[in-house]
């Protein structure tokens, strides 16, 4: 029987010996294949920590990569206020936090940040925000197509779900050529009924093509 010492040596020669080839594969190749539809993500819920630490730095890093559509916008909103620029600062901030601010990249990715305050009880305001979307959808070029990213308290995913159908802002074209997709972060519910009522909800304006329903929990272990 191997004692401790002979167990560790073991082990620590079994971990330094596991090795990955190096397929040589170039890192923009595993982003996407072909080149994504022109697009605005709009962000629910954008003044919030989610946003600041993990959606914005991950759609930056795309951008480095040459992973996002051209054209691209990112339209921020929620009931905090804020003006563009002020919306375009914290951005940056936040990238200087994750350490990955290229400040010459941040300078053009900067330019497609927008922002917008919103009432998430209010249907007025909604209404006010499809128009401004489409406003800056006729000035940039996107194609009308539109990703909802709901960063906002699972308390009102169903509520601004239904705020965004009556809207407009669900639907797509007929012809294909404008499309519209909702991102539902976790949790998707408390528990099966929940679940379910919430996803009944979204498919009161929404098709399920449309829903993307995210966990990134999932996997985490």
């Amino acid at each position: 029987m191997k004692n401790k010492d002979e167990m560790r040596n073991i082990g620590s020669a079994t971990i330094a010996g596991t090795t990955a080839p190096d397929l040589a594969i170039p890192f923009e190749s595993c982003l996407i294949e072909g080149s994504p539809d022109p697009c605005m993500i709009v962000i629910v819920g954008a003044s919030g920590d989610l946003t600041a630490r993990k959606i914005v730095p991950a759609l930056f890093n795309l951008y480095l990569n040459n992973g996002l559509s051209d054209p691209f916008l990112v339209v921020g909103c929620a009931r905090t206020k804020l003006s563009h620029q002020a919306f375009r600062d914290k951005m940056k901030k936040a990238l200087k936090t994750a350490n990955i601010l290229d400040a010459q990249k941040w300078q053009d990715f900067s330019r497609s940040l927008y922002y917008q305050a919103i009432d998430y009880g209010e249907l007025p305001s909604f209404r006010a925000l499809a128009k401004s979307l489409r406003e800056l959808n006729k000035k940039q070029g996107t194609g009308w197509n539109r990703v909802f990213y709901m960063a906002i308290p699972p308390s009102l995913y169903k509520s601004t779900a239904q705020m965004l159908g009556k809207a407009g802002l669900s639907t797509e074209n007929e012809k294909g050529n404008s499309w519209a997709r909702i991102v539902v972060e976790k949790p998707f519910g408390r528990d099966l009924d929940t679940a379910i009522d919430l996803d009944r909800s979204l498919h009161e304006h929404f098709q399920e093509h449309q829903i993307f329903r995210i966990d990134h929990y999932l996997a985490k272990e």
